[in-house]
């Protein structure tokens, strides 16, 4: 069976975890992500959100625990679990620099400091 993605998700060390806040109309929560990539990231949330379905647009803002943060928004493409439910997001509009910020993070985790 091939591959669909496109790029290689990092899972966070639980002790070093992902932050996400999402934000708009049906939701507001804060949570963390499962994992991340340069296309997208996956998110746990501790209870099903009815809002939340395939093609839903969500806002975010993403702080990395290298000290960086970025905002966005993406699309909901796929979602899983009832506890802790997951989705998982594509990013249609991030901010500038948000890229090389997860890029770095990236880099971090691959030089066994993070892991």
């Amino acid at each position: 069976m091939r591959n669909r993605r496109q790029y290689e998700r990092f899972i966070p060390d639980q002790n070093e975890p992902i932050k996400i806040e999402l934000t708009g109309d049906a939701i507001n929560e804060k949570t963390t992500a499962k994992d991340i990539s340069i296309g997208g990231v996956g998110i746990y949330l501790p209870e099903y959100n009815e809002q939340l379905q395939v093609n839903v647009k969500v806002a975010f803002k993403i702080t990395l625990p290298i000290g960086l943060s970025f905002s966005g928004e993406g699309v909901i493409r796929h979602r899983s679990g009832n506890c802790p439910f997951y989705f998982g997001v594509e990013y249609s509009d991030l901010e500038k620099n948000a890229i090389e910020k997860i890029k770095k993070y990236i880099r971090y985790m691959q030089s066994g400091l993070g892991y």
